[in-house]
This record gives C-alpha cells, sequence and structure tokens, in this order.
C-alpha cells in the first residue's frame, strides 16, 4: 500500500474537514456570547472585576452666595452614600479654608474632591450634606446653615447649586441670633440623612446657596441593566 494518498481521496479528506469546520462554525453563532467557547481576538478579554460598577465624582466646591453675613464663611461636607455602596479610598474630610465675602456677595472655596466607590445597587446613592459654619472677627465659630444634594446619576460634568437652611426659633431665639449671633442648630443631622420627614415638622429659614462642579464616569452600570440617566 502506498504512504501517499491519492488526488481522490486527498480531496475527500479536504472536503470532510471543511464540512466539520463549517458545521462546528453555524453551531457557535447561533449561541450567546456566554457560551461560546472561544475569544474573539478583536475583544478584549473581561475578568468578573468588569462587570462590578463603578462610579468617579472629580470636581470642586466653588463657593457660596446669597448668605446675609459679612463675616467669613467655611464648609463642612459630609460624603454619604448608602450600604451597597463601598469607596476604594478613604476619604478626606472636606473642610474648606475660611473666606470673606467680596464685594458682590460671592464667597470663593475652590476646594477639590475626589471619591471613587463600587456598587450593588443605585439605592443609596452617594449625596453631599452640608454644614455652613460663620466665623467671626472674635473667632467665635458658629454652624449658620445646612444643606444637602444628591451627586449626578449620569456621565458627565454638572454644575449643581445646593440651597441651604436654618432652623428658626421663637421670637427670643431669633433676637438673640440677630444681636448676639448664634442662630438655633440642629442637635442631629437625621432630617438631612435618615429621615427626611423629620424636616416637615421644623421651622426653617431659607440660607445662602453653594455651588459646586462635578465630573462623573460612571463603568458597568449598563453591563447589568441598571439604567442611571
Amino acid at each position: 500500500m502506498s504512504n501517499f494518498d491519492t488526488k481522490e481521496a486527498r480531496d475527500k479528506r479536504i472536503k470532510d474537514e471543511l464540512e466539520e469546520l463549517n458545521n462546528k462554525l453555524e453551531l457557535d453563532l447561533s449561541r450567546d456570547d456566554s457560551e461560546r467557547d472561544y475569544q474573539d481576538p478583536q475583544r478584549p478579554i473581561r475578568t468578573k472585576a468588569d462587570f462590578k460598577p463603578e462610579a468617579l465624582f472629580v470636581g470642586q466646591i466653588l463657593g457660596a452666595d446669597g448668605f446675609d453675613n459679612e463675616d467669613a464663611l467655611f464648609l463642612e461636607v459630609i460624603f454619604k452614600h448608602g450600604e451597597h455602596w463601598k469607596l476604594l479610598a478613604l476619604p478626606s474630610p472636606i473642610q474648606t479654608h475660611s473666606c470673606y465675602p467680596d464685594e458682590d456677595g460671592t464667597y470663593v472655596f475652590a476646594h477639590p474632591f475626589e471619591f471613587y466607590l463600587t456598587s450593588g445597587s443605585i439605592h443609596g446613592w452617594p449625596k453631599f450634606i452640608i454644614k455652613v459654619y460663620r466665623l467671626d472677627d472674635f473667632g467665635k465659630i458658629d454652624a449658620i446653615a445646612y444643606g444637602s444634594v444628591t451627586l449626578p446619576n449620569s456621565a458627565g460634568t454638572f454644575e449643581l447649586e445646593c440651597s441651604t437652611w436654618r432652623p428658626m426659633g421663637n421670637c427670643i431665639d431669633e433676637s438673640y441670633s440677630f444681636f448676639l449671633g448664634g442662630p438655633p442648630k440642629l442637635t442631629t443631622l437625621n432630617p438631612l440623612t435618615r429621615d427626611l420627614t423629620l424636616r416637615e415638622n421644623i421651622s426653617t429659614v431659607s440660607s445662602g446657596n453653594i455651588h459646586i462642579q462635578c465630573d462623573v464616569i460612571l463603568k458597568s452600570f449598563e453591563d447589568l441593566g441598571i439604567k442611571t440617566s
């Protein structure tokens, strides 16, 4: 017997191999991406971590206006998020420098911030809890306003405005605040963080506005069917 195939045998063998390869290709194209047993060389390899939703918030607290005040102000900003969110780096406490208003009554802080998180749910979307403090010429510090603002839930660049307020006391409290300073204060931040219905039982007075610039980058939310916009 010859060790070499005849022309007819080679043609038949090549035809059988092509039919087998074609059958495998048709079967593979009928499967979902998750069922395919090969990796498209044009598609980057994705690991389990690539499907974990992540969010990056970068920006700065630009300033404030609308406060009926000539003393210095500074802000304390608390970054609040739900239990399904996890910060990938320990946040630095946000406390701006003390700033006096310009001739238009505008306070300029330009204080940067950056928060990088992973998420298992959109519940408890991150937000800022803001406390406004006044520093007078005698070194006395008073909390004069409170506010909260939810950070944007879609990618892009945003300009945010947070309206602030303070509790309103009785006639004696307001007179004391007018002549000596020291307006009524919250004893707990629950009306801002946990139970927003508590705000209904508090008489308040509007204060100024805080201006924030925020850039948002989101990853893998759409892969899990989570629409954020």
